[in-house]
């Protein structure tokens, strides 16, 4: 066993409290007293325990309450917790029955216990350093390599996760029990086993306990976690017999001291949106705090100061920590004079409490200020492929669907519910609904009795449906309910994606849905809905109740509490939601990739710039691509970097509020900026150039979709940050980005050409904005997870397929899948119909649309698995099939996404009637001679067998070459070795030390070439002293360390096989200066390599021919010393493992 990471679990804990670090650890002691699971705490059945009671809210800082804790103790079989929850609320604990593979766990009242292990192969924990997204930018993989989630609920259903992978079997025991209003308890009995300890004396353990109470969560490490930051874990030291008395017991922490009672003054210039801002930072308790501003030819303005919550950059309102007030004095847009700006505040006695000042300078508005680039697609014209919307009657026709508006004006068979005075309320009433420009709207004035309800739709031509209600004048007093409820077919209802990230998705349970209110989309394969809003529409008490979708026998009822009692809002509240039917036009009919080359961020000099000075390299860069039937894309992003043109002058309009700096390039800091401002007229302007003159079809877009959120108070007119809804025509986050994405569009709309619009998004799906994208590429955040982590299907589906939304979707896995095989990505895209990235170095990376042309762009038809067509008779407990067809032709995927093998029988004869075909199973390479096909597939595999007409005459097999000659060499030998000398720029040395090979500058590299030919099979065993540049070969195969497929590191290039479960360990640094053991081992094509003791290929297996040879290479200047220890033609055994994971039995 190779255990390079390998240190004292005690170390590791002492240095944690020596340092005060966040990450707890605790000391968990031999079970002494027997332990009944029953759901009760017996008399001294815990009083052993260690007892954890650091159990926080979100960020380690603030204590959870209601209180919980946990105690821990363990035998050398297993580990024990009892998990304690505080529970006033008599209405609680709840809880449904669930299966193993519900993702919905979180939901209810449950416990957590999260127990996992490094990998003894990792020596080098992975970086998470992609920026761009929250927990992208120096984060670090999780210390836990393999980790198991053991969750019980309170109806005591029990799930065991990998990864948080639910798998079939739970091999531990749970029980749960409740004193009503005071606690609920759950006791697990955890097996050592079944997370891949044999015996955990002397391991390092790492643990972290949650309690889920929707809608929050507490847990004993509570950082921030899901999308790219991993999982936070503590380190577990068990104790032996006869230390119990160390054991860990911790008190409940304190609550954080409230915030210091400070102000400070700020002033905001922001020229171009015509704003200077008095801005009040306010911690602690402040009343009757008054702002004065004054500013050079304004009289002056005094406001009563009132601290407002501000959003985040995900547009959550931060109820916690500093709050803002300010006075704003509006100025002309654009071009300014000279000024001077003082903010003053004063407390309720007139005293000066804080005081900003500041010189305004004179601006005048760059060129492509006001130019309102492609402004008539906001409300006149359809960007491609839509069409302005049709009324007929009731109906709306869209340019991809049609939909009835009933008498509440609603489309989906929306209804408003109201009741009042105790009883349900029936409305009747009048609707109009009318043509606009590019929308439709629809106007319903109903009254129940004497209580009138007004609704107002605005649908747009892709569906999106901004709805405003509002009970004018009623008094919220009598108001018991108010509740939009849509019944939803249950052949639509299979799927759901509560809030945006794509790592939510679940399926649909037979107990349905409820949670708090957010974006949510319910749906199925391929359509669905999503309701969402950006100004406040939920004011119910009961969260975990504001949304809920219910089956029923028929439809799935979709409800949205939005009141659930008297008196929860104000008179005369505006009502507002989105509603967005999907998909959202029609799919295009290209595969993304087929159609586009993309450039990435290094074709701009400025990180987010649309950089102009690139168009004469941009024009013969397209012009090129035109003629091979493809167009380009250039990378665009959410911000600019901090030197980029224009920045720095008008950084108050363009940058978001709160800062974010998302990335890093060649050195500068880059920052997220607002598309719906000032910044986002600069990106318009100078992509209309990129297009006209520059050729550019399309954009890579690396964040700049989302509507991200912004405190900016100079932008408050267009954000709308105070979350209030008006009756008039107003801006808000969403539909102000928008507008942005539909004037990008336009601006390719009107080339007449065929353009694309690729998005990207950290895992955040807003289909509101990704609605006008083409394709969207997805997956880099699961770089969090490790080796034998596997997307649940209905993740996959969701988030991941692009068939509900109507865009291509590119399965971008690099991160997760490192080197396993393409069959790892296939098993998933082939049964839907998505792309995804290939490894550029180590495989075909456009196998996936090789596989699929001919059935592509109107030349075939898809058929999913959930549509069974009877001309292919299919059968499997665990497999599903998917088939594409075309004249004379198939292509047929069966995959297994289950953790267990899959056996399936098929028969395709009905496909070609006269019997006439011939096929092959492409990833074995393997004939298939009937067109009754049975197989076996492993977990997370695929069969894909090509079909075409006809017969086709036998080919001869060539005999096999000969066998290259074995050999088993333990001295070196200089004839061993060659070097392509030229005497100039290569050299050669050999010594008693070993061997020496140079390069200077001006030559090829320097090879050294090993004279004794190998087949799939090899050892050598090498001492090397590396230089910057090397790298060495097996036949095809070169393994080496630069820029590589996962990232800067190690890697492989060469031809790899399509099946196989490989690894590079990537970020194995290289020992400079001396020399170090270089292991490599090739087992009937398999191959590893162990770098400095540390592994670097794991079981990669390899398309290899015969009669390879063995090279090291290194160029420019740098020379390569080595030593061979020992060279046979039979590889060893170097890597091993203990446990393969994940533990299934």
């Amino acid at each position: 066993m190779i255990s390079p990471r390998s240190v004292s679990l005690t170390a590791v804990i002492l240095s944690a409290c020596a340092l005060g670090a966040a990450e707890p650890s605790a000391s968990i002691p031999p079970l002494s007293a027997p332990v009944t699971l029953d759901g009760k705490l017996s008399p001294g059945e815990w009083d052993d325990a260690a007892v954890l009671r650091r159990i926080f809210k979100l960020d380690n800082r603030i204590p959870g309450v209601p209180a919980t804790e946990f105690r821990v103790k363990y035998t050398p079989e297993a580990l024990y917790v009892a998990a304690i929850g505080t529970e006033p609320d008599r209405g609680l604990p709840q809880s449904v029955r669930r299966g193993w593979d519900d993702l919905l766990f979180h939901t209810d009242d449950a416990f957590s216990v999260i127990l996992g292990q490094p990998d003894a192969n990792v020596a080098v924990q992975e970086a998470i350093n992609m920026g761009g997204y929250e927990g992208a930018m120096g984060g670090r993989a999780a210390p836990a390599d393999f980790y198991y989630t053991y969750t019980v609920n309170a109806a005591g259903s029990c799930q065991r996760m990998f990864n948080e992978m639910p798998l079939e079997k739970a091999l531990f025991e749970a029980a749960a029990g409740r004193e009503t209003g005071k606690r609920w308890i759950a006791e697990f009995k955890i097996p050592f086993q079944s997370c891949g300890l044999d015996d955990p004396a002397g391991k390092r353990l790492y643990a972290n306990f949650f309690r889920w109470r929707t809608p929050e969560a507490q847990a004993w490490n509570h950082k921030r976690f899901k999308g790219y930051a991993a999982m936070p874990f503590g380190p577990l030291l068990l104790l032996p017999p006869g230390r119990e008395a160390e054991r860990t017991v911790e008190n409940r922490p304190p609550r954080p001291a409230p915030a210091a009672k400070q102000c400070r003054a700020e002033l905001q210039y922001s020229p171009l949106t015509g704003a200077i801002v008095g801005k009040a930072h306010l911690t602690g308790k402040w009343e009757n705090l008054t702002g004065i501003l004054n500013v050079t030819g304004f009289p002056e303005l005094r406001r009563q100061l009132a601290g407002r919550t501000a959003v985040n950059r995900d547009a959550i309102v931060q109820k916690d920590g500093e709050r803002l007030a300010y006075v704003i004095r509006k100025l002309m847009p654009g071009s300014q004079p000279a000024r001077q700006a003082v903010f003053t505040v004063r407390d309720a006695s007139g005293k000066t409490v804080a005081e900003a000042r500041l010189e305004c300078p004179a601006v005048t508005a760059p060129e492509w200020f006001g130019t309102a680039v492609a402004g008539e697609y906001v409300s006149e014209k359809c960007p491609a492929p839509w069409t302005p919307p049709a009324v007929r009657g009731n109906r709306v026709n869209l340019a991809h669907d049609s939909f009835i508006f009933n008498d509440f004006a609603l489309p989906c068979n929306a209804v408003v519910e109201i009741a009042a005075d105790g009883r349900q309320l029936r409305f009747h009433g009048s609707r109009t609904l009318v043509s606009a420009g590019n929308e439709v709207r629809g106007e319903a004035r109903l009254a129940a009795g004497t209580l009138p309800l007004e609704i107002r739709s605005r649908m747009e031509f892709d569906g999106f449906t901004e709805i405003k209600f509002r009970l004018p004048g009623v008094d919220p007093g009598r108001i018991n309910a108010v509740r939009l409820r849509i019944p939803v077919p249950n052949e639509q209802a299979k799927l759901l994606l509560p809030g945006q990230s794509v790592q939510d998705a679940a399926a649909l349970p037979p107990s349905g849905y409820r949670g708090p209110g957010r974006q949510f989309w319910l749906g199925s394969y391929d359509r669905g809905l999503s309701f969402s809003f950006d100004t406040d529409v939920f004011f119910s008490k009961n969260l975990r109740r504001q949304i809920e979708a219910i089956p029923g026998a028929e439809t799935t009822e979709l409800v949205f509490n939005f009141v659930d009692g008297s008196g929860q809002f104000e008179r005369n509240t505006v009502f507002r939601f989105f509603l967005q039917p999907t998909p959202t036009k029609p799919r295009p009919e290209r595969p993304i990739r087929d159609l586009t080359e993309r450039k990435w961020e290094q074709w701009s000099d400025w990180h987010g710039y649309p950089d102009t000075g690139k168009i004469p390299e941009l024009r013969r860069w397209t012009d090129g691509l035109k003629k091979q039937d493809k167009i380009g894309i250039l990378y665009t992003c959410q911000g600019l970097r901090e030197d980029a043109p224009y920045f720095q002058e008008f950084r108050s309009d363009f940058e978001l509020q709160p800062r974010w700096r998302y990335y890093r390039h060649r050195g500068r800091d880059c920052y997220a900026t607002n598309k719906r401002g000032p910044e986002g007229e600069l990106q318009l302007y100078y992509w209309k150039q990129l297009i006209e003159h520059g050729g550019v079809r399309g954009i890579a877009s690396d964040g700049t979709s989302p509507a991200w959120g912004d405190a900016n108070p100079a932008l408050a007119e267009v954000d709308a940050p105070d979350r209030c809804a008006k009756w008039e025509e107003m801006s808000s986050r969403v539909v102000a980005q928008r507008n942005f994405l539909k004037r990008l569009r336009g601006l390719f709309t009107d080339t007449g050409e065929p353009f694309a619009l690729l998005a990207h998004t950290g895992g955040g799906l807003d289909v509101n904005t990704l609605s006008f994208f083409d394709g969207y590429m997805e997956g880099e955040q699961m770089t969090r997870f490790k080796t034998g982590y596997f997307l649940p299907e209905a993740v996959y589906a969701t988030g991941y397929s692009g068939l509900p939304w109507g865009w291509r979707s590119v399965f971008w896995s690099k991160h997760w899948r490192n080197y396993l095989a393409q069959e790892s990505s296939l098993a998933y895209s082939l049964l839907y119909n998505t792309e995804f990235n290939g490894n550029f170095q180590a495989e075909n990376p456009n196998y996936d649309l090789e596989l699929t042309r001919d059935f592509e762009r109107g030349k075939g038809e898809f058929h999913p698995f959930w549509k069974p067509d009877k001309r292919v008779a299919f059968r499997s407990e665990r497999a599903k099939m998917s088939f594409h067809t075309a004249p004379g032709k198939a292509l047929i995927a069966v995959s297994n996404l289950t953790t267990e093998p899959a056996e399936y029988a098929l028969d395709f004869s009905k496909l070609f009637p006269d019997g006439e075909f011939h096929a092959v199973e492409l990833l074995s390479n393997r004939p298939v001679t009937s067109a009754a096909v049975t197989g076996k597939l492993a977990p997370h595999s695929c069969d894909v067998i090509r079909v075409d007409a006809g017969k086709i005459p036998a080919a001869s097999v060539p005999l096999p070459p000969p066998p290259s000659p074995a050999f088993a060499i333990e001295t070196p030998n200089p004839a061993d070795w060659e070097a392509n000398l030229n005497r100039k720029t290569v050299s050669f040395h050999a010594g008693e030390n070993g061997f020496r090979l140079e390069s200077r500058p001006g030559s090829h590299a320097a090879v050294a070439t090993f004279r004794h030919p190998f087949d799939r099979d090899l050892e050598m065993d090498l001492q090397v002293k590396l230089p910057g540049r090397f790298r060495f070969t097996l036949g095809p195969v070169t393994v080496g360390y630069g820029n590589g497929w996962v990232g800067y590191g190690w890697f492989v290039q060469g031809p790899v096989a399509k099946r196989g479960t490989g690894h590079v360990y990537y970020q194995v640094p290289p020992v400079k200066d001396r020399f170090a053991p270089l292991r490599i081992s090739l087992r009937d094509g398999v191959l590893n390599v162990v770098y400095n003791h540390m592994p670097v290929v794991r079981d990669l297996k390899l398309d290899l021919p015969a009669g390879n040879r063995f090279t090291l290479q290194t160029w420019y200047d740098d020379k390569l010393e080595f030593r061979l220890v020992k060279a046979a033609s039979r590889g060893e055994n170097i890597i091993q493992s203990n446990h393969i994971h994940p533990v299934l039995k």
